[in-house]
């Protein structure tokens, strides 16, 4: 695969099975736990040399995290709607955070696409409902890159 990405030809007319078998024969007799992380390691690399053109959104919402935490478990019903509406909107990651205020960090494939998915009427009254300040989230937008420790 990081032959393909990297544009070599010649790995159109490569036997795969061949040419993994001396990886195979080092690896047997090892812990999995090593392997896996060797295997970790190569899919890693094979992951940076691909395109990135996703982005991170972080933003942080200031309000009362009691009111927010309660709704995470009572309304999941709503939570689960617009996640399947983000991802539609392509989203590819999604997680929550919560302190002081609570944060959300999205992976999208443009910012673009997020300040269209969050500038939703519908969306920003349900934001609002589960604890937030009615004032605009602090966002930091950035290039999302694949790294050798992501996990």
């Amino acid at each position: 695969m990081q032959r393909c990405l990297s544009g070599d030809p010649d790995v159109a007319h490569a036997n795969h099975i061949e040419s993994t078998q001396p990886a195979a024969d080092r690896q047997a007799g090892r812990p999995a736990a090593q392997t896996r992380g060797e295997w970790r390691r190569a899919a890693n690399r094979t992951v940076a040399l691909g395109p990135s053109d996703e982005c991170a959104v972080i933003g942080k919402f200031q309000g009362d995290t009691g009111p927010f935490r309660q709704s995470l478990a009572e309304r999941a019903g709503e939570f689960t709607k617009y996640g399947d509406m983000a991802q539609a909107a392509g989203g590819t990651h999604h997680r929550f955070g919560a302190g002081d205020g609570f944060v959300v960090v999205d992976e999208r494939e443009s910012a673009e696409q997020f300040q269209q998915f969050l500038s939703s009427p519908g969306l920003q009254a349900f934001i609002g409902s589960t604890g937030a300040e009615p004032a605009p989230p602090e966002m930091t937008v950035c290039e999302a890159v694949a790294s050798p420790d992501q996990y």
